[in-house]
Order: structure tokens, then C-alpha cells, then sequence
């Protein structure tokens, strides 16, 4: 059962990188919007956002498996001060994933 949620997991993640183009990579898409500060979204309005990006339908459960297949941190807020953005961005360089200097928070 769960070899099967790991592949479904993998097609979807795929399909939504594949849409996304030179929007993605979906490792960013999601990251970028879960620093702290005014590009702080919801797992739902990440979900909506990618949904209106790509005309496809996502939900924030397949947002957040995603996040934690990707190695993002589950447990930002708007309100995180610089130093548990420090150490957001700690954990996505260690997930290797690199946020655009003009995504960050300033």
C-alpha cells in the first residue's frame, strides 16, 4: 500500500513540475511560498495558486505529501523572525533546493 502511495505521489509530483515549466521547479514553486513574511501561504492557497498556475486540480494534502517528499519544513509561519528563517533555509539548501534571492523575505 504504501509503494503504491510513494508511486502515485512520484506521477503526480512529475505531472505538476512538467506544467509548471519555466514557472517551477515545483521544489521551489512550493518553498518560496512558505518563507516567512508577506510570501507566507497556506498549504490551501498554495494548492489553489498551483491549480490556477497549471489549470490542473490540486489539493493541500498532495501539497503537503509533496513538501515532505521534497524535505521543506512543514512548520512555517508568517510571523517566524530571521532566525528561524535561517534555519528554513538551512534545511532547503540541505534538501537542495535553492530559493531566488528576489523570493526572499526582506
Amino acid at each position: 500500500m504504501q509503494d503504491e502511495t510513494d508511486e502515485r505521489t512520484t506521477r503526480e509530483m512529475r505531472m505538476a513540475s512538467r506544467i509548471l515549466g519555466e514557472r517551477g521547479p515545483l521544489d521551489v514553486f512550493i518553498a518560496s511560498r512558505r518563507l516567512s513574511g508577506e510570501s507566507w501561504r497556506s498549504w490551501e492557497t498554495i494548492a489553489q495558486e498551483l491549480s490556477t498556475v497549471t489549470g490542473e486540480s490540486f489539493t493541500h494534502s498532495a501539497i503537503v505529501r509533496w513538501a515532505t517528499r521534497l524535505s521543506i519544513p512543514l512548520d512555517t509561519r508568517p510571523t517566524d523572525g530571521p532566525a528561524l528563517l535561517d534555519h528554513y533555509l538551512n534545511a532547503l539548501e540541505s534538501a537542495g533546493i535553492k530559493v531566488p534571492a528576489d523570493a526572499l523575505p526582506k
